[in-house]
């Protein structure tokens, strides 16, 4: 009877430790796809990152070369005023050369 007793324990045990490991192999399935999901997750965040930064930087470039633009147009390239000290000159040579022939 102990014996019969001692195998009807056993085999109860038995059961629960195959339910425990059933569960604990889905618990483990379940974290591993969680796990792959939030890795997947983070790589796609990363990317974005990535891609803001990008853009980040090329509007950044553009701000500053609009910015630089505007500075040139406050101040004229040209004088109101040209003054041509090297053309006055060429003038001045070219009618002493006339005339002095």
């Amino acid at each position: 009877m102990a014996r019969h007793q001692g195998l009807k324990d056993w085999f109860n045990q038995y059961q629960k430790n195959q339910v425990l490991e059933t569960e604990l192999a889905q618990n483990i399935d379940e974290v591993s796809d969680e796990l792959v999901n939030q890795d997947e997750k983070i790589s796609a965040l990363r990317s974005q990152v990535s891609q803001l930064k990008q853009t980040n930087q090329s509007l950044t470039r553009d701000l500053a070369s609009v910015h630089r633009l505007a500075q040139f147009r406050k101040s004229p390239y040209f004088s109101p005023q040209p003054d041509y000290p090297l053309l006055r000159y060429a003038l001045y040579s070219l009618a002493v050369a006339v005339f002095s022939l």
